[in-house]
């Protein structure tokens, strides 16, 4: 599969601040993702939605896998794999070795890349194909040895954060709207802090003193996501009833 990556060099968006942010076309999001499924995925509304048809619809410039890797040199310091799109590899399976390649890469070069995948990993998700989150959870454990950043497993609910955590992986969840500064409690009893550019002053570029919590691999804690973007309101209903 080779996947179509669109390069923002230096992002306007509000909650990263100005640093670069790669799109990737929705053939690599996971087909069992209940939030793509839904309609709720906040980049299914609003500008993403707009800059999410046109990358898949061959309107902005893009690049291979291959090509991303020659310009990551020129990304800024921290920058933002995926801002659309998942990790590479069509529908729910990750492709592993373009994982670990692009991981390698990025510690050469020497950048932090914040990296979050929604594809089922087994021991977590329940979701999918067991042979694809088989293959996943190798995919993800092979590209982490020797790498010092983290890939984030993004979860559904404070359930799976437990099972993350509980095999060693780093995680991030969304959680209620109304969700403020300060960290909420799994019921296996981990600690997931609300993303600090939910709330306040702060951006990606500025978070944990340029050194953002969701680029730091075995933190400890995971990171929360207030429910954003369009569907908001119904997603953190969701969420509650989920979790009540």
């Amino acid at each position: 599969m080779r996947e179509r990556h669109h390069v923002t060099y230096k992002s306007g968006n509000g909650k990263t601040g100005p640093m670069t942010v790669v799109r990737t076309d929705t053939r690599t999001c996971p087909p069992t993702c209940s939030l793509l499924l839904s309609g709720d995925c906040y980049d299914l509304g609003g500008n993403g939605r707009i800059h999410r048809m046109k990358v898949d619809a061959g309107e902005y410039k893009t690049v291979s896998s291959g090509q991303l890797l020659k310009l990551m040199a020129k990304f800024s310091k921290v920058f933002r794999l995926n801002e659309g799109g998942d990790l590479w590899g069509r529908g729910d399976r990750i492709d592993g070795s373009k994982l670990t390649r692009f991981l390698k890469q990025a510690r050469k070069v020497g950048k932090m890349v914040i990296i979050y995948t929604h594809k089922p990993v087994a021991g977590i998700h329940k979701r999918g194909q067991g042979q694809d989150r088989l293959n996943n959870r190798k995919a993800i454990r092979g590209a982490l040895k020797g790498h010092t950043g983290a890939v984030n497993i993004s979860c559904d609910s404070l359930a799976e954060v437990d099972r993350a955590m509980d095999r060693g992986y780093d995680a991030t969840v969304v959680l209620p709207l109304d969700t403020g500064k300060g960290v909420t409690m799994t019921p296996g009893g981990h600690r997931v802090v609300t993303c600090p550019a939910s709330y306040g002053p702060i951006q990606c570029t500025s978070c944990g003193s340029g050194a953002p919590l969701c680029t730091r691999k075995d933190r400890g804690y995971a990171v929360g996501f207030p429910a954003h973007g369009m569907a908001k309101k119904r997603l953190s209903l969701r969420i509650i009833r989920q979790e009540g």
